[in-house]
Order: structure tokens, then C-alpha cells, then sequence
């Protein structure tokens, strides 16, 4: 039964004015009634996956011919299977990597692989376009939540890195058993590039997200919308002095893994955030804060690293931090 429905209920001759002909168990989550003439009509709201008992009471026309009260049983429809990924590009620590779905009255969920070639194919896909190319690894995950209510699934990535494509589907369960579809773009790594700006160029280092470590010997190279402008193998920190357009970004390869981070302005930090010279008015910075993903959940562990300038952090249970001593370079 549709969850916005109306039962209508004809008769041979004009009823007789009369009111609360209607028992409804257990209690809809709205209802009206009316008749006009030789016609009475219900109108419902159900509540999804509901099973409901409707008794009319005995109705009298115009000529006392009566009619005899009726039950009906009704089972309103389950809500339509959901399957929601995230829009943007997500990035997760290697290791510990999962994908999160939003999803609603689906059952198993399986998920494919494959890898961009590219920065570029990685920058210029579209979810329209499907994720190409050979698989290198599946994925399964299952929904344990009761029909019509939403769930949040992790869908387990720990045993592939890089830039991946990852294809969902899952198999919809109750009055829709329709199969629905999604894609995600997933970056897996264990570095990343710490970017500064400063005007006319960038000062970049790797780290490792794991453990918030500089990495000695990465390739460094930035992208400037589809080419390649600048590429470095140097002691960490390093440099880089130019222009750059919008939509740029850094990528850090070490030992067959590749972080990637994307140079918008409305994210990066000022040099004047450091104590160093530059323009802004924003406030200086102790340290910089980061975390092996973007969004938790309530109960998850979150595991929060710093690189702090000039003083160790030491960080509460409460969630804040307090910056002691001058130990320059410290960690925590």
C-alpha cells in the first residue's frame, strides 16, 4: 500500500450525515475521512513498512438500508532503497582505510576497484563517467539495519593504495528490490604535503600521516591544471618559486606510495600564520593539526597529529591543546 493513499468506498444510495466511522490500529501518522452523496473516502498517511487494521463502522443511506461494519488490513510500502556516497573526493590514511556509505534498505553492498592511470584522469573524472579500467581488488560490507531506517557503512579499503576508483553496488531489500549503483573517487596513502604559500611561490615538505614524520628521499611535483611544471627530489623542506593557476596541486611519491594535495587558497596557511615575513593579517599559528581523515562518528577514535613550531604540544582529554617549553620541531 502506497504511504499517501485513499480507500473510497461506494454505495447504491446517499449515505446518512454522520461522523467517526473510522478506527484505525495502531494510529496512522495522518488521517482525514469525508463522503458526499453515495461515496465515503478515507485518506491516509502511512508510516513506512506499517501493518494497519481499519474497522468502519455499520453506515445507513438515505432509505435505512444498512451496511455492515467491515475490517480491512493494510501494509503500507517500505521506503525506497538508498545508496549515498560522498561527492568529493575522499583521502584516508593507509592502512586504516574505509570508505563511508550512507544507505537505506539495501542488504549486501560489494564494491570494485580499479586505479587512475593519472593525476589527470584523477582531477578530470566526473562520477557519469564510471570508473574504469582492470580491477586490482573487491570490497564487501553488509547493512545490519532494520528496514526504513538509514545507516552509516564502512566499506573496508586496507588492502589498496593510491588514487583509486571505487564502484558501490548494493542489492535493494523490502518492498523495492531494485539494485542501485555509485562511484567515489578514494585517495589511500601514508603521505601527504605540508604546503605554505608565500608570494610568488610555496614552501612544501612530506610527511607521513601515520606517524606526522618528515620523509627524507620523496619525489615532489606540482601540477598546474594538466601538465607537470615543477619536479624536485630535495632534502626536506624545499622551495619552489613561480605562479600557479587555480585548481593546482602537490603530489609526494615515496617507495611506490603517492599522497596528493590540493593548493586551495581558501585551506592553506599564511606565512604570517608562522611568525615568518609575508602579508595577511591573520593570527600566528603554534602548530598545525591534522588528522588521518576528515569525518567521525560518534564513538569513533580520532587520531590527531601536530607539527608544532617552537614549543611541544600537549594534548588533553577534553580535545585541546596546550603548548609548553621551546623545543623547536616538536611533535605530538
Amino acid at each position: 500500500m502506497a504511504l499517501n493513499t485513499q480507500l473510497v468506498t461506494g454505495f447504491a444510495n446517499p449515505l446518512v450525515t454522520t461522523t467517526d466511522l473510522f478506527t484505525i490500529e495502531p494510529a496512522p501518522v495522518t488521517q482525514d475521512s469525508w463522503f458526499g452523496g453515495d461515496r465515503l473516502t478515507l485518506a491516509l498517511e502511512l508510516a513506512p513498512g506499517q501493518r494497519y487494521t481499519v474497522t468502519r463502522a455499520a453506515v445507513t443511506d438515505l432509505f435505512g438500508n444498512t451496511a455492515p461494519a467491515e475490517v480491512i488490513k493494510l501494509h503500507a510500502e517500505d521506503l525506497p532503497p538508498a545508496l549515498e556516497q560522498p561527492q568529493v573526493p575522499v583521502a584516508v590514511e593507509r592502512g586504516s582505510a574505509k570508505l563511508p556509505l550512507r544507505v537505506l534498505n539495501v542488504g549486501a553492498i560489494e564494491a570494485t576497484v580499479t586505479r587512475f592511470e593519472s593525476i589527470d584522469q584523477w582531477v578530470a573524472w566526473q562520477q557519469k563517467s564510471g570508473c574504469a579500467g582492470s580491477p586490482i581488488a573487491t570490497s564487501h560490507a553488509r547493512s545490519k539495519a532494520a528496514l526504513n531506517e538509514h545507516d552509516l557503512v564502512d566499506l573496508p579499503l586496507q588492502r589498496v593504495a593510491g588514487l583509486l576508483c571505487v564502484s558501490v553496488t548494493a542489492e535493494g531489500k523490502g518492498s523495492h528490490k531494485e539494485g542501485l549503483q555509485a562511484d567515489a573517487r578514494v585517495l589511500v596513502s601514508d603521505l601527504a604535503a605540508t604546503v605554505k604559500t608565500e608570494p610568488g611561490g610555496l614552501f612544501v615538505w612530506a610527511t607521513r600521516l601515520s606517524t606526522a614524520a618528515p620523509v627524507a628521499g620523496a619525489k615532489i611535483e606540482l601540477h598546474d591544471g594538466a601538465e607537470r611544471c615543477w619536479r624536485a627530489r630535495p632534502p626536506m623542506p624545499t622551495a619552489w618559486r613561480g605562479s600557479r593557476a587555480r585548481g593546482a596541486s602537490i603530489t609526494v611519491h615515496h617507495k611506490g606510495d603517492l599522497g596528493l594535495t590540493d593548493l586551495d587558497d581558501a585551506s592553506l596557511s599564511r606565512p604570517s600564520q608562522f611568525g615568518m615575513p609575508g602579508p595577511g593579517a591573520q593570527p600566528r599559528l603554534d602548530a598545525a593539526l591534522f588528522t588521518e581523515r576528515g569525518v567521525y562518528r560518534p564513538g569513533e577514535a580520532v587520531h590527531v597529529k601536530a607539527i608544532a613550531k617552537g614549543s611541544p604540544l600537549t594534548l588533553r582529554g577534553d580535545g585541546s591543546a596546550r603548548a609548553e617549553g621551546a623545543r623547536a620541531g616538536a611533535q605530538a
